[in-house]
């Protein structure tokens, strides 16, 4: 309170930046205190990060951090429910000296560059969406306007386009009281060989770890493409799972330097950590994806230490392999593929008064579940 009055009194709105943490706790427990709620000072709200995932009270991604559960009133829609106008936001906050740990939270701006003061007005603008895990790119439209926006023309066509890294389960509109969903297709093998033949990129990914539990692995591991090139590459590192960092064995936590380099276009060299999964139900495992252009006689050669694996990336289109390095409960991997019409999608949406009757607030917002899992939330559009 005290540095909001400062800041308020000396005019240095436009010079900062405050966002609600963990919200999903209870008021008095380090969740949110919407009384405090002030715009603009606090454009966005933190909805995702290693505590847990605060979109709603019920989820798939509960708070299991040592503070304690979450509960409805520190959820994203119960604080548009009090009208309250804001953008969302995912970080990471795993407290395990690794920044941006793969599936604990990542944020996602439309800005006009990379410049710091685009990417300042972005986020002011509430141009944003929030990521579990994966990264995407989500755009939520009505007309001209992006999410983040006041939108005062309900006639004006919507819609939503999401290019994923990962393939989508479905995509949701949310209203106060509706939720109108596009589930993807189911694909076949056939299917999958089919679009293989004429599509003009992919995604191929690896995934590393299992193992002993808790027994540490490295990995030095390069990919190489023959009859491909690679447009991007994709990490998915993540750090040493803290439940709270208050925890005095918190200090025995291995620290995780996993490291790329792309020696050419065809050519991928990384080296990171595993250690066995902890439970059944918390990943530690490593990746990284390359988004590629390819032949269809294009071929992947994989080397993990000393094991060499090579083969057609068409054969990926069945599905994906799996190995151990040595015998059972040996570290193991396993190597996937994409299509576009995987991880692609654009729908289109009409709004309209029956969509907001009897709420006090209009708002809608898009929400997108990847098959693994992740989420993908984008900032409401504000209608009136």
């Amino acid at each position: 309170q005290e540095l909001r009055q400062r800041i308020f009194k000396e005019n240095l709105e436009e010079g900062y930046l405050i966002f609600p943490h963990h919200i999903g706790y209870r008021q008095g427990a380090r969740g949110v205190n919407w009384n405090s709620f002030e715009n603009p000072l606090t454009p966005l709200v933190e909805i995702a990060s290693a505590h847990g995932f605060a979109e709603e009270d019920l989820s798939d991604r509960p708070f299991l951090h040592s503070m304690g559960p979450q509960q409805h009133q520190g959820s994203m829609r119960y604080g548009l429910g009090l009208g309250h106008q804001f953008g969302v936001i995912a970080n990471t906050d795993h407290h395990s000296a690794h920044p941006g740990s793969y599936g604990h939270g990542v944020t996602g701006i439309w800005a006009n560059s990379d410049r710091r003061e685009d990417v300042w007005e972005a986020l002011n603008a509430k141009r944003t969406w929030a990521m579990t895990g994966d990264l995407m790119q989500l755009k939520f439209a009505v007309g001209n306007q992006l999410q983040g926006s006041i939108c005062r023309d309900l006639g004006e066509p919507g819609n939503i386009e999401v290019q994923s890294t990962s393939p989508i389960d479905y995509i949701e509109l949310l209203t106060p009281e509706q939720r109108h969903c596009w589930h993807m297709p189911l694909f076949s093998e056939r299917k999958m060989a089919e679009e293989f033949e004429g599509a003009e990129e992919a995604i191929v990914w690896i995934e590393l770890g299992w193992g002993e539990k808790g027994k540490a692995a490295n990995w030095d591991v390069s990919l190489e493409l023959d009859g491909a090139t690679i447009l991007e590459v994709i990490p998915r590192f993540r750090g040493f799972e803290v439940v709270s960092p208050l925890d005095r064995r918190t200090t025995e936590v291995p620290i995780q330097h996993a490291s790329w380099n792309q020696l050419s276009e065809s050519y991928v060299h990384f080296h990171c950590g595993t250690w066995g999964n902890t439970t059944n139900s918390t990943s530690s495992t490593q990746g990284l994806a390359l988004r590629i252009t390819h032949k269809t006689t294009a071929k992947l050669r994989v080397q993990m230490n000393q094991e060499s694996i090579n083969l057609p990336i068409h054969a990926l289109t069945k599905g994906s392999i799996s190995g151990n390095l040595g015998p059972i409960d040996s570290p193991a991997y396993r190597i996937g593929f994409s299509l576009p019409s995987q991880y692609s999608k654009k729908v289109a949406f009409q709004l309209d008064s029956k969509c907001f009757e009897k709420c006090e607030y209009q708002w809608a917002y898009a929400r997108v579940r990847l098959k693994n899992g992740h989420w993908g939330i984008s900032s409401p559009i504000f209608l009136y």
